[in-house]
């Protein structure tokens, strides 16, 4: 059954010598499927455009996968101490980028729960960028 929840996020970017922190707030949906949770939420940057809708599927206490549905769309599997591949969709082109996750720990359940991840990703084997999240999810009352 899907239940609607509020989330924090709180991210922070690190590209080069430049970091931007950010936080924002959003209504969304928690649910269970075939022993996975699910967050879903919509993202809106502007206010004159649709957002993007995010989705949040946490496989294992470390191991998370994000996907983003919108103009930009992007699937990037996370995983504690493991380099994967991702990859990214803009104006119609696709790209291959490497994760490298240092850590994934998801404690969620039902009720809500957090998310912590910190990865950074790479092009060409040469890191770009350094990526913090937190995730608060509750029970909207």
């Amino acid at each position: 059954m899907k239940k609607e929840v509020l989330i924090q996020i709180q991210s922070t970017q690190k590209d080069g010598a430049e970091q931007t922190q950010t936080e924002f707030f959003t209504e969304g949906f928690l649910y269970n499927r075939n022993g996975k949770y699910y967050i879903v939420y919509r993202e809106i940057v502007r206010e004159d455009e649709a957002g993007y809708l995010t989705t949040l599927r946490i496989d294992r206490d470390d191991r998370i996968t994000l996907m983003r549905q919108g103009d930009t769309k992007y699937l990037i599997p996370l995983e504690s101490g493991i380099r994967q591949t991702g990859q990214i969709w803009i104006d119609y082109r696709s790209f291959l980028l490497g994760t490298y996750a240092r850590l994934v720990q998801c404690q969620i359940n039902d009720q809500g729960g957090r998310i912590d991840i910190e990865y950074t990703v790479d092009l060409n084997m040469s890191v770009t960028m350094e990526n913090e999240i937190h995730i608060t999810v509750r029970e909207k009352t």
